[in-house]
């Protein structure tokens, strides 16, 4: 009768263990995707991208950067040419203030 019990035992554990190593073999592959997602060169690249544009004082520089062109585009774009040269100088300043605005 003890064999029997202690048999039953080792079969139980033995099922829990199986289970067990199921269930680590899955995290593991799991883990091995997303490490060799992660390695490739556009996640990294987006991931850097992400990471500092998360970064206050690049979100400045980025922005202070795109209204400059912005700037620099309108001031040489025939739109503004419809305007009178007085208004045209006046928007180009206006600009100019907003891009370089105290902080």
């Amino acid at each position: 009768m003890k064999s029997t019990d202690e048999s039953a035992l080792l079969k139980e554990r033995i099922e829990l263990l199986q289970i067990l190593q199921t269930e680590q073999l899955f995290v593991l592959k799991e883990q091995a995707r997303k490490t060799y997602s992660s390695l490739q060169p556009v996640a990294m690249l987006k991931a850097t991208i992400h990471e500092l544009t998360s970064m206050p004082e690049v979100k400045s520089d980025l922005l202070d950067g795109a209204l400059n062109i912005t700037t620099f585009l309108l001031s040489k774009n025939n739109i503004l040419n419809l305007f009178q040269k007085p208004i045209k100088k006046g928007l180009i300043k206006l600009l100019q203030f907003i891009i370089r605005k105290p902080e």
